[in-house]
């Protein structure tokens, strides 16, 4: 059909335009428009925050949480309205839908490579295709992941005969254990839901006819297996209700309401009668945890849960989290009572009712995605008050592209930096003069649209870990402080325990993705920038938000002034400045500095080539390793000797390096950060864990060997020592038991001796 000029009455509608827009169209030979009308859509799968694509493939460690994603997928003639995705080969794995154009999956044991395709469709009923490709390497971890590594999340089953101490068992008779949790909550139409997940326990061991059964049932030779303390995990317990049953999912706003009952389980394979106790770790000797403290009913009269041949028994999850002293909803509950009597804090709304006006002028935002920490996209916001006080609070995003479009928001976290309650917790006393650190978290209600305070975060992927110990593993804290949240009477909670010893981190510009920046390894490579506008992702470039960003570390300077505490934060203060350029103007003893000087900043941009000075001469180190996987945690950590300020202090390290990183698997805290340290992340380089292992080696002669790696078991053989009284005048051990235990051994499964 020729070209034809069409010209409009000066009231003509749009809605009659569109009319003769059609008639002209349907006057059209089908045959002029040629194959454009069934053009085929685009289809592009891809892995994202899986590093960069080498090879046209993906490498991750098992265990990591992966997204597939058809976000860059086209269609030019209709929109598309399926994707599809199917897994071709490889070892089996759930898909989780995450949103219409993207699944998630927990990468398997390994090693194996799974290939996934997708399939789009067009509103024309077209389709296309693409693959991903993604390499698994086997590795195991403890899941120790954004916890302090010292606290044992561990419980412990001792099987024991129901004989007389001291006396020899006198038949071998083997058992099974096993441990499962079921999950029960209310769904969004107010029906309660349940869901059995696998067991966390499956054991098999035998008791010898030789054993002599020691006085007490925790004692440290009768056979007991370790058993970890599971964690709710959400996305695990909602892959069962997809598509049809949404509805029925565990939501953001119910894990403070949902239970999980553990089922312990004795199965004997042989005539005897045994019992099962539960203890916990002090130290190098276990403690028993009271039966009739953990069950409703049915306790034995030792102490027991479990007596008998074959029995079952239901344990409560908080309630054993609380019989272990670790962080439970009891702690979480405790601690928010305690920096929040009043309940000003339940909403968010509420929270910046009272401490944050969203219309004052002061207040600092930025938009990026926080690359070496946990990998969300954020929405940051900062008020610095007249008082000294610092507020913040910041709208977590799967992606920045969510976070642009305004949708995908799924958790809100807040840090103030304020009055220090008094006296005990309850009182609704304040100081006026100490600051300190605290935090709140916030989901969103999808009945009403509410964000309401969450007890719990499931910040990696791993499950709900609890306030505020989720937030210190990396803002430092005080595991004492911590655990006194855990009594049962807030009253008796004195107020000091709120201080966590917890500090801002710093800024680090070189960390964070941007939708635009001059720098294109700053770029989220997850973004679509053909889906903004100049104007949007100017607005979240780095450019953009220089002066935003500055205003950010200006904000945590001023948490860092306290002058009855300069030494801790020293080095924090010198490095932000560090930054800017403005090192000299800090040059000196801190406590000589003007407070203005310490916490205002001169209006340049970051310069993230700048290096402190204990580093000089390590640049390498310090930029491929340190800056990356180590800094953002350690710089303002109380522990001195461990904040890293100097090449030397890092080498001085060296034990306790190769025992967190390299042996046990707990450093880097965040799971986001421990897999991308083990893998080639940036694509055709060393992965960092092999050079700062080949350094160590160099410099500080650690011996950590090629295999060395986390997950590979490592034999630990605790001694019992002998009493003097088991000594003869000679020297001579005499004739004793000797006691040896292994059951500290990291990444072990079985044991032979």
């Amino acid at each position: 059909m020729p070209a034809a000029k069409v010209t409009m009455p000066a009231k003509f509608s749009a809605r009659n335009a569109g009319l003769v827009l059609l008639v002209m169209l349907a006057s059209c030979n089908a045959g002029d428009v040629g194959n454009q009308r069934n053009k085929a859509p685009l289809a592009v799968a891809t892995a994202v925050g899986a590093g960069v694509e080498t090879g046209g493939r993906f490498q991750v460690r098992s265990g990591t949480e992966v997204l597939i994603s058809g976000k860059d997928s086209d269609s030019d003639d209709a929109p598309i309205l399926e994707f599809a995705w199917s897994q071709l080969s490889g070892d089996s794995v759930v898909l989780f839908e995450r949103t219409t154009v993207a699944r998630s999956f927990t990468a398997p044991s390994g090693p194996t490579t799974l290939v996934f395709e997708l399939e789009v469709t067009n509103a024309l009923g077209t389709t296309s295709t693409d693959i991903v490709t993604i390499d698994v390497i086997a590795v195991s971890d403890v899941n120790k992941f954004l916890r302090d590594p010292g606290v044992n999340e561990q419980f412990y089953l001792f099987v024991s005969p129901t004989t007389t101490a001291g006396s020899m068992f006198g038949s071998t008779i083997p058992y099974s254990l096993s441990v499962t949790p079921t999950v029960y909550w209310t769904d969004r139409g107010g029906s309660l839901q349940s869901q059995t997940l696998a067991p966390i326990l499956t054991a098999s061991d035998q008791l010898d006819a030789e054993f002599v059964v020691p006085a007490s049932p925790v004692d440290s030779t009768q056979k007991r297996i370790a058993v970890p303390v599971p964690l709710l995990d959400v996305d695990e317990v909602n892959k069962f209700y997809q598509d049809a049953s949404r509805a029925a999912r565990l939501e953001l706003e119910e894990v403070a309401n949902a239970t999980v009952d553990l089922q312990v389980e004795l199965l004997l394979t042989g005539s005897g009668s045994f019992e099962v106790f539960v203890g916990r770790r002090s130290g190098a000797s276990y403690v028993l945890i009271d039966g009739a403290d953990l069950l409703m009913a049915g306790a034995t009269a030792n102490g027991g849960i479990l007596a008998g041949t074959s029995d079952s028994v239901l344990i409560d999850l908080e309630t054993l989290r609380q019989e272990l002293l670790i962080e439970s909803s009891l702690s979480a509950s405790n601690y928010y009572d305690c920096i929040d009597p009043m309940g000003g804090a339940a909403t968010l709304d509420g929270w910046l009712t009272s401490v944050f006006d969203l219309a004052d002028g002061s207040i600092a935002s930025a938009q990026y995605t926080n690359n070496y920490d946990l990998g969300f996209a954020r929405d940051m916001f900062l008020r610095q008050h007249s008082d000294g006080s610092v507020y913040t609070f910041v709208i977590n995003h799967p992606s920045l592209e969510q976070l642009i479009n305004g949708v995908g928001e799924f958790a809100t976290v807040v840090m103030e930096y304020s009055a220090a309650p008094t006296g005990n917790c309850g009182d609704e006393k304040f100081s006026s003069t100490e600051k300190i650190v605290k935090f709140y978290a916030y989901v969103p209600d999808v009945t009403t649209g509410e964000m309401v305070r969450a007890e719990s975060m499931n910040f990696d992927g791993r499950g709900e870990r609890f306030l505020p110990g989720v937030c210190t593993a990396c803002h430092d804290g005080d595991v004492g402080n911590i655990a006194a949240f855990g009594a049962a009477s807030l009253s008796s909670i004195a107020a000091s325990n709120a201080d966590l010893s917890a500090t801002f981190m710093p800024w680090d510009i070189d960390s964070l993705l941007f939708a635009d920046a001059a720098d294109p390894s700053l770029i989220d490579p997850s973004l679509n920038p053909s889906e903004f506008t100049a104007a949007q992702l100017a607005a979240a470039s780095l450019e953009g938000q220089q002066a935003a960003l500055r205003a950010l570390n200006e904000g945590a300077l001023r948490t860092y002034s306290d002058l009855d505490d300069l030494d801790r934060y020293e080095e924090p203060l010198r490095l932000i400045h560090g930054w800017y350029g403005n090192e000299s103007a800090i040059a000196g003893p801190l406590s000589a500095v003007p407070t203005n000087v310490l916490t205002n900043l001169p209006a340049v941009e970051f310069d993230g080539t700048y290096v402190q000075a204990g580093w000089l001469g390590e640049e390498t180190i310090y930029f491929d390793i340190y800056t990356r996987y180590c800094r953002m945690c350690h710089t303002q950590q109380n522990n001195l000797s461990a904040n890293f300020d100097s090449h030397a202090e890092f080498i001085a390290a060296t034990s306790r390096i190769t025992s967190f990183v390299f042996e046990q698997g707990v450093m880097p805290a965040a799971r986001l950060t421990l897999d991308r340290f083990w893998v080639d992340f940036a694509g055709g380089s060393t992965p960092a864990a092999e050079m700062l292992r080949d350094h160590l080696n160099a410099v500080a002669g650690a011996g950590i060997a090629s295999d060395v790696i986390p997950g590979r078991p490592v034999a630990v053989v605790q001694v019992t020592p002998a009493s003097v009284s088991d000594i003869d005048l000679s020297g001579n051990l005499v004739a004793t038991t000797i006691n040896l235990d292994g059951s500290t051994s990291l990444f072990a499964d079985s044991f032979l001796w």
